[in-house]
Order: structure tokens, then C-alpha cells, then sequence
């Protein structure tokens, strides 16, 4: 089949969707679990979604991508202790890649009654990583500051901030993320229009709330539970300062005494030289 113009004039606009996923899952790997769980819950839904239309090799491949995350979940993100592997930048690039190429997919080979459909499906699942992107960006440029300068200033850290502690705080936006997925396997069902325009506009609605609230969060606030944690992350450890040593006071000599100690006569030349007796020197 040859390309179409819809497809032509549709390549930047996936250009612009590979990268900016490619750089949210990256920007997204700021806490233990945060990037790895969102990319299963991702996968997941996608996988379903993409089995619910016939489309078996986006939802194995999907299936896959969720598994692998899984079970690097067991090392990244640990309740009591802290993380023992992590992805790095290879790793979250690689995740956002290829689950925002495996949406395109999803969207190209899609029907065109439900085509509408498979576009809003992706723009909900992935909802997480593009709110969290969004909002750094938008906060850095009215700060003056480059894009690209790293910062505690995600929306995980500004949950720390209000008090949810990073564990919790990573929980919630697992929850942020499951909903959003089943929110678009919820019209997948449905396929209603108007529905699906309600959810949409709804869901930019409450982030963009949430994004306006978590705003506020700046730094760590009195009394949070997060405070300390993310304080002895950001802030340099400074030693602390020696007490001060007071030397012991020396009794006064009693009456009659002469005050001014007298000088130790001088050791012969011959002691200073050869040192004392035979018995003190040091073995060899």
C-alpha cells in the first residue's frame, strides 16, 4: 500500500510523540519504582487494548515490555530498604521508546471507524508521564531556568513535599496511572463520542488542577513526613562542630611556695644522644 497524505502530514506529529515519550519515561526516573511501574501499567493496558481490536503482536509485545518491568520492580522498588538496580537513562529512554512506538502501531493499524477512539486511548493511558513533563517544563521556564537542568521539581517530589513520603507519594501516581488506563479500556468498551470527549476534557481538567496544586510545593515544609528524607538528599552533609575543650584548671600553690616552676635540668649530651637506658629502646 502506498502512504497516504494523511500519513505524510501525520509524520511530524509522531515524530514529536516518539520524542516527547522517549523523554518523559527519561525525566520520569527520579524515584525508586516511579519510571519501571508506570511503564508496566503502561504496558499493561495497552496490551489489553490492543487484544480487545485483534491486535495480537502490539499486545504480546506490550505483554512483554510489562513483564520485564515487573521483574525489574523487584529489585528497583523495595518497601524498607532501598533500591538494589537501576535503569538509568538507557534504560527509561528505551521503555518510553518503544511503548510510545508500539502506540503509534496501535493507532495506524486500528480501523478508521474506531480510529478517534485509538488516539484518545494512548493520550489516557500515557497521561502520567505527559503531566509530569508538562509540568517541569512549564515551572523551569517561569523560573528562568533551562529545561534540561536537572531538579527536585517533579510532581513525585512535590508530593514528598506536601507530606505523602516518597513510597506513598510513588504509590499515587501508580494509582494516577492504572486510572487513566482504565478510564481508556473503559471506552474502549463503551465507544461513545461524546463520552470519550467528556473523559478527555475531564481528565485535562483534573490535571490541570492537580498541576496548579502541586505548584505551591516548593521545597520541603514544616513538619512533613518527607521533609527529612528529601533534605538529606538534596542538601550537602555538613560536619558537625567540635565541642569546644575547656582545659582543667590548675589548683593554686599554697602559701609560701614559689609560683615560677624552675627548668628540668638539661639531659647530658651523651643520654640525648644514645637515648636512656638499654631496656627502653624501642625493638627493631
Amino acid at each position: 500500500a502506498h502512504p497516504t497524505p494523511v500519513f505524510a502530514l501525520s509524520l511530524p506529529l509522531v515524530m514529536f510523540w516518539m520524542l516527547a515519550l522517549t523523554n518523559a519515561f527519561n525525566l520520569l526516573d527520579n524515584m525508586d519504582g516511579l519510571s519501571a511501574g508506570t511503564a508496566a501499567i503502561v504496558g499493561a493496558a495497552l496490551s489489553v487494548g490492543a487484544y480487545a481490536q485483534g491486535e495480537t503482536l502490539v499486545g504480546g509485545l506490550s505483554a512483554l515490555m510489562t513483564a520485564c518491568c515487573l521483574g525489574f520492580l523487584w529489585h528497583n522498588f523495595r518497601w524498607r530498604e532501598p533500591a538494589r538496580i537501576f535503569m538509568g537513562d538507557c534504560g527509561s529512554m528505551f521503555l518510553g521508546h518503544m511503548l510510545a512506538g508500539l502506540s503509534v502501531i496501535l493507532v495506524y493499524s486500528s480501523p478508521r471507524p474506531v480510529v478517534n477512539l485509538t488516539i484518545a486511548l494512548p493520550l489516557l493511558i500515557m497521561a502520567l508521564p505527559l503531566f509530569d513533563t508538562t509540568l517541569v517544563i512549564i515551572r523551569r521556564k517561569c523560573e528562568g531556568r533551562s529545561i534540561s537542568q536537572g531538579g527536585r521539581d517533579h510532581s513525585s517530589h512535590r508530593l514528598v513535599y506536601a507530606g505523602w513520603g516518597e513510597k506513598r507519594a510513588v504509590l499515587l501516581l501508580y494509582g494516577m496511572s492504572a486510572l487513566g488506563g482504565l478510564a481508556a479500556l473503559g471506552l474502549q468498551i463503551a465507544r461513545q463520542p461524546l463520552a470519550i470527549a467528556l473523559t478527555v476534557v475531564g481528565g485535562a481538567g483534573a490535571l490541570l488542577w492537580l498541576g496548579i496544586y502541586l505548584s505551591h510545593f516548593t521545597g520541603p515544609q514544616a513538619g512533613a513526613s518527607g521533609e527529612l528524607e528529601t533534605a538529606s538528599a538534596s542538601a550537602p552533609m555538613v560536619p558537625a562542630a567540635a565541642p569546644a575543650v575547656v582545659p582543667p584548671s590548675v589548683p593554686a600553690p599554697p602559701a609560701g611556695v614559689n609560683s615560677e616552676a624552675k627548668p628540668a635540668p638539661a639531659a647530658p649530651r651523651s643520654l640525648r644522644k644514645s637515648g636512656s637506658r638499654s631496656s627502653e629502646r624501642q625493638p627493631l
